[in-house]
């Protein structure tokens, strides 16, 4: 699907409820936002932050539509 969209997929490995409470989860998905924007790498340099879609399932959407939220208010 990456490659047919021309997308860039990135997988957030972040901390899970049964040993972190949430918000943790949140923070960790906002954080690799942050470094997906700040990072050098090659792979990211045709990147178009503009258009951004966070996905997830079961129950990491409503970590998804929260990170969403979060980055929203800060882009404010």
């Amino acid at each position: 699907m990456a490659n047919a969209t021309q997308s860039v997929v990135v997988s957030v490995d972040y901390r899970l409820a049964s040993k972190h409470r949430l918000p943790v989860a949140y923070e960790d998905s906002v954080q690799a936002l942050h470094w997906i924007r700040a990072s050098n790498d090659l792979w990211l340099a045709h990147a178009d932050f503009s258009r951004c879609y966070l996905m997830e399932e079961s129950v990491g959407g409503n970590i998804a539509y929260n990170t969403g939220l979060r980055a929203a208010a800060e882009a404010d």
